[in-house]
Parts: structure tokens; C-alpha cells; sequence
């Protein structure tokens, strides 16, 4: 537990010995903060919120792009299977009436018959024949009229003369519905990669977008840039710190070198008495902060955590009296002690008197005492204590225009 509040403030106002390398280290960290608020502000307004904006633009009509292609390609789907339905379809049909070609063509010539022994006397015999059978059995075999020869000798000649027909028929049939089937899947599956890809390439950046990758570019050196400096006011940051770190260091030992086994100071303690146990004192400073202690003391136990409010306002005394009186760097020849006496007993006030007497009495001592109160009591008493003294009493009664109004006793 470090020093509490009122002596580290009574302590600042009397050690400080106003080391201005400790400001200019300060107002350098400051200028420096600065400075880093203002590029960081800087980098936001400039690279990142433009960037930002940039992208999110970018993305939205990448969205939007998608969400087109998207939607394109579930509609081209839903075409594709209509297709492929009808293919399908259309394959069933034109298999259902190549069966009932190839039907007609044993009810025509019969099962034993071969082609190429048909001749036209044996056509026309044939088509007399059919013609009756025809009549008679017209609509069983799913004729609305009777074909007549020239259709079925064309559609025959045609049949024959394909070549990819001939490398299935007769004796590869079903291959042949399979090899259709799937080539036509193939035809339909490269329309639709073509028009995907020219769709894609409906897609393409626009030129005009070249500037913003050119600034998306600058803007990435300049962030290099940025960082650069960033990470240089890092290294001043760090650096700042060692030496406020070394100077408070510093400021400690210096402390601890005034205050450890001051004479003075441990006088005037053990002259107020403030405790009835621990009458001598002690004073540690170390990387924790300063502390008070007793020889009477066991453990780590200090004074200034278990001391009392006005038991800490004599510890404070006692320091304040014991530096201002030996100190050396300041040309002032005064001590200037506010309400001394606060929430102390009658015993303890009169032995702070007497300190004050001493102090007065010491041929080393050359400061001049000015004490201020507002406790008449106080007052009066120590203008008793005093009388011997060449002391001057200056009373405020009443403040004016220009400020108080004093009124001056010997």
C-alpha cells in the first residue's frame, strides 16, 4: 500500500525540484499522442472509409450480379429439364414407333421374308393383298386411312439409307436408342455451357472500375506508409516509457535518499509522540512506493496503514518539517504550514508547539515560520506559547474590494 493521498501531496509540494527533463519528456509523449490520433484520424477518413465504401459498393453489385446469374441459371434449369423431359418423351415415342414399324414390316412380308428378294411384282401382289387386309383391319393396327405405297417405300428407302441406322440395325437396336438419348444430352448440355459462359462474360469488371483498383493500390502503399510511422511512434511510445520509468525511478531514490534516516524528521516525530508504542521511525522507499515503519514493528506492517487520521497529519508534519528545514536547492528562507494541528489532541498540539519552539530556538535553523488557522484556540495558545518570541499575528477580518482586510498584532 503506497503513501496516502495528503502526505504524497504534502511531500510533491515540498521534494519536487522542478526537473524540467520530466516535462519535456511528457509534453514530447503528448505531441507524439498527438500525432498518432491524427494519423490514425487520418487513415480512417482517408484509406479506410473509402475503402470501405468502395467495397461494400463492389459487393453490393457483386449481389446483385449473383443473385442475376443466379436466378438465370435456376431458370435455365428448369428449361434444361423441360427439355431433357421432352427428349425423353420424344425418345419413347420415336422407339414406340419404330416397334410398330418394324411390326408392320413382319405383318407386310412376313417373319421369313428378306428385302432384297422383294420384288415389284411380289410389291404389288403384296399391296393388293395389304390393301384388303387394310380394309378389313384399318383401325386395329392405328391407322385413320390406308397409307398408300409411295409413303411406305419412301419411308423405307429413307430408313435405310442413314448410316448411323445401318451400324444398329437390325441387331443393335437398343444401343442405338441409348447412343440418341445420350448425344442429344450432350448437344443440349453444351447450348447451356455456351450460354453460361456467354452470360459470365456479361459479367466481366467494367473498364471504368480500372481507377478504382489503381486507387485500391495507392491506397495500400499509403497504409504501408502509415503503418510505418505507426510502428515508429510505437518505438518513441516504448522508449518514453523506459525513461519515465527510469526517471521515476530515479525520483525514488532520490526520496528515499532525503528521507531514509533524516535526523530531523525522526525528532520531530518522536517529539509529538503520536503513538504510544511506536515512538521512533523509520522510512523504506523501495519499487512499491514510500512507506513509514517503526523498529517496534514485526512483519510487513507500515505505519501509514494503521495510523489514525490525525496520526497521519503528524507522520506528514514531521516529514514536511524535517525536509523543509534541510533542504538546499531552494533560496526560499520560509516555511509555510496550513491548519497544522487538524483532528489532533490537546497533547499531542502542545508538543507540536514545543517542536516549533525548538525549531525557533535552534541557532542552525535560518527558515522563518508562517503558520495560518482558522482555530482561535490554536491561535491564541501558540501567541501564548510564543510571547517570548518575536512573533507577529495577523488577523483576517473582513475581506474588501482589493481582497481581505488584516488587521496586524505584536
Amino acid at each position: 500500500m503506497g503513501i496516502p493521498t495528503n502526505i504524497i501531496s504534502i511531500i510533491d509540494k515540498t521534494v519536487s525540484n522542478g526537473d524540467k527533463v520530466l516535462d519535456v519528456l511528457s509534453g514530447e509523449e503528448a505531441q507524439l499522442n498527438s500525432k498518432f490520433v491524427e494519423i490514425n484520424s487520418s487513415i480512417v477518413t482517408e484509406v479506410i472509409e473509402p475503402l470501405v465504401r468502395w467495397l461494400q459498393s463492389l459487393r453490393e453489385k457483386f449481389l446483385a450480379g449473383y443473385q442475376e446469374v443466379k436466378s438465370t441459371i435456376e431458370q435455365q434449369q428448369r428449361e434444361f429439364r423441360a427439355l431433357e423431359n421432352q427428349v425423353i418423351q420424344r425418345g419413347r415415342d420415336a422407339e414406340e414407333l419404330w416397334e410398330r414399324a418394324r411390326e408392320s414390316t413382319r405383318v407386310l412380308f412376313g417373319d421369313d421374308a428378306e428385302l432384297k428378294n422383294i420384288n415389284v411384282k411380289s410389291l404389288d401382289d403384296l399391296l393388293v393383298s395389304k390393301s384388303q387386309w387394310f380394309e378389313g383391319n384399318l383401325k386395329e393396327v392405328g391407322f385413320e386411312y390406308e397409307p398408300n405405297l409411295e409413303e411406305i417405300t419412301s419411308k423405307i428407302l429413307m430408313i435405310r439409307n442413314e448410316k448411323e441406322v445401318s451400324d444398329y440395325y437390325p441387331n443393335n437396336l437398343i444401343q442405338l436408342d441409348k447412343n440418341q438419348i445420350s448425344n442429344k444430352r450432350t448437344f443440349l448440355m453444351i447450348e447451356l455451357l455456351i450460354k453460361r459462359l456467354d452470360d459470365l462474360l456479361k459479367l466481366r469488371v467494367p473498364g471504368e472500375f480500372n481507377e478504382f483498383f489503381s486507387r485500391y493500390e495507392q491506397l495500400g502503399a499509403a497504409i504501408g506508409q502509415h503503418t510505418e510511422k505507426i510502428n515508429l511512434i510505437d518505438t518513441y511510445q516504448q522508449q518514453v516509457r523506459l525513461r519515465h520509468t527510469e526517471l521515476v525511478a530515479k525520483q525514488n531514490q532520490i526520496l528515499g535518499d532525503q528521507l531514509h534516516g533524516h535526523p530531523v524528521i525522526a525528532w520531530v516525530y518522536s517529539a509529538i509522540n503520536p503513538h504510544t508504542q511506536y515512538k521512533d521511525l523509520k522510512v523504506i522507499v523501495d519499487h512499491q512506493g514510500t512507506h513509514f515503519t517503526s523498529e517496534e514493528i514485526q512483519n510487513n506492517l507500515y505505519l501509514d496503514q494503521i495510523f489514525s487520521q490525525a496520526q497521519l497529519n503528524i507522520l506528514a508534519l514531521s516529514t514536511f518539517i524535517g525536509i523543509g528545514l534541510s533542504q538546499q536547492y531552494s533560496s526560499l528562507d520560509q516555511l509555510f504550514i496550513d491548519d497544522p494541528i487538524q483532528s489532533m489532541d490537546d497533547v499531542n498540539v502542545l508538543a507540536f508547539i514545543d517542536v516549533l519552539r525548538a525549531v525557533l530556538n535552534s541557532e542552525s535553523n535560518k527558515k522563518r515560520l508562517i503558520i495560518s488557522t482558522h482555530d482561535d484556540n490554536f491561535a491564541e495558545l501558540l501567541a501564548v506559547k510564543m510571547r517570548n518570541k518575536n512573533v507577529l499575528q495577523y488577523f483576517i477580518e473582513g475581506y474588501g474590494p482589493e481582497g481581505p482586510i488584516f488587521r496586524k498584532q505584536n
